[in-house]
Parts: structure tokens; C-alpha cells; sequence
């Protein structure tokens, strides 16, 4: 008796040093009001932000179209700069795209700034790995203030599990 004493309180010691590491590595977790995009020394916009805003802080677009959000069946508007597209539903920004140098996305106390053609080690652990057809990406489900988990993340795509420089930053929704 004594010996399956000691197996279940080994067993329940493992579990709960499982949970607790699992928790800790993503604690506190990515919030999404923590995150700012900027190009070069300009202000900084964040997801929300109307178009106007964005227009006012990262100047004319290369373009502005129509765009259909299939998930959501709406339809809204992508703003496309050289190296970015923004996304806008009704509600102001909700996805974005980087995907060239120029434009840098900050988020997390302390504050991490990341963009494309920088190193993934920048990135804080926490993320979840996808590997897939010799792509990989980094992905981080987003929290809103109070720390519940949105259906909104942020990804990192960075060529396979030897090319460690970011090569597109995502915003977007399950």
C-alpha cells in the first residue's frame, strides 16, 4: 500500500509541475491593446485604430480596395502601403500583414520590437512553433486587458527551422 502511496503522489507531483511550467511559460500573457505598429520614427497605430488614423500617422497609401471578410461575411477595406497591408472592418484596424523592413510592431512590457528581417530570438518564449511544408511560424494567441484569450493572434513566419529572421509579421483571427 505504501508503495502505491508514494507512485500516485509522484504521478500528482509531475502532473502538477507539467501544469505549472505550461502556465508559467505563458503567463502573462500577449495582450492585444499592448500592440503598436510604427514606420521609422512616426507614432504608432494599434489594432482598432480607424483608417484615418493610420493614413494621418504613415502618410498616402500605395493603394485603398474594397476587401471581403470571409469569416465574418463582411465587407471592409485593406489599405496597402510598400511592404504592409492593413485590414479595417467597421470596428477600425483588425488584421494586418508586414511584409518587408520599414515597419516595426511592438508589444509587452518590456516592451519587444520586432520586424521583418530581424531575428526570431528577439521573440519572448510562449509562442507556439507550426512547422509545415519547410515553413515555420511562431504564433501567439492574443488576450484582451482583463487576460482572456481572443480569437485573434499574432504570427511570425520565419523559412524553416534553420532560418531564424523574420520574414512576415501576421495579425489575424481564427
Amino acid at each position: 500500500m505504501k508503495q502505491v502511496y508514494k507512485n500516485f503522489t509522484l504521478i500528482v507531483a509531475l502532473a502538477t509541475s507539467v501544469v505549472l511550467s505550461s502556465a508559467t511559460l505563458r503567463a502573462p500573457g500577449l495582450k492585444l491593446a499592448d500592440i503598436r505598429i510604427s514606420k521609422g520614427v512616426s507614432k504608432a497605430v494599434h489594432p482598432g485604430c480607424s483608417q484615418k488614423t493610420l493614413i494621418s500617422t504613415f502618410g498616402k497609401p500605395v493603394q485603398i480596395k474594397k476587401y471581403n471578410f470571409e469569416t465574418d461575411d463582411k465587407m471592409g477595406y485593406v489599405i496597402i502601403y510598400d511592404g504592409a497591408n492593413f485590414y479595417f472592418e467597421d470596428k477600425g484596424l483588425m488584421d494586418f500583414e508586414i511584409t518587408k523592413p520599414g515597419f516595426n510592431l511592438t508589444f509587452g512590457h518590456p516592451e519587444v520590437l520586432s520586424a521583418v528581417g530581424k531575428s526570431i530570438a528577439i521573440l519572448p518564449s510562449g509562442f507556439d512553433v507550426k512547422c509545415r511544408d519547410n515553413k515555420c511560424a511562431k504564433v501567439y494567441d492574443l488576450k484582451r486587458a482583463d487576460n482572456v484569450t481572443t480569437d485573434r493572434f499574432l504570427e511570425y513566419d520565419y523559412g524553416n527551422s534553420n532560418q531564424k529572421v523574420i520574414k512576415k509579421i501576421i495579425l489575424g483571427g481564427y
